[in-house]
């Protein structure tokens, strides 16, 4: 299985949507940085998972959302919502078959 890296951005479940969230630390939010333009996956304060999307951006200071693009679209994920995310390892190259 390949390493994957998984950041936690927040310690727990808080509040709701629209409610006011407390800022990412520094460290997570440049983790977050540095996987713009992968494949990314997401799993959210309701349960669900978001897999294999794009991360666009991370946001900066003060934006506490994520853009990702899935399923053919752009999507802005609030970080309140936003319990792990990880790097999707790139598909394998399976066997090439000799024609």
């Amino acid at each position: 299985m390949a390493d994957r890296r998984i950041i936690l951005t927040q310690s727990g479940r808080s509040g709701g949507h629209g409610r006011k969230a407390k800022p990412m630390p520094d460290s997570r939010f440049f983790h977050l940085k540095g996987l713009e333009g992968r494949q990314i996956g997401l799993a959210l304060t309701d349960g669900s998972r978001i897999d294999d999307c794009q991360l666009v951006s991370a946001g900066r200071p003060g934006l506490q959302s994520l853009w990702v693009f899935s399923n053919g679209a752009d999507a802005f994920i609030p970080l309140e919502l936003v319990l792990e995310v990880w790097e999707v390892a790139p598909a394998a190259a399976g066997p090439m078959c000799a024609a």
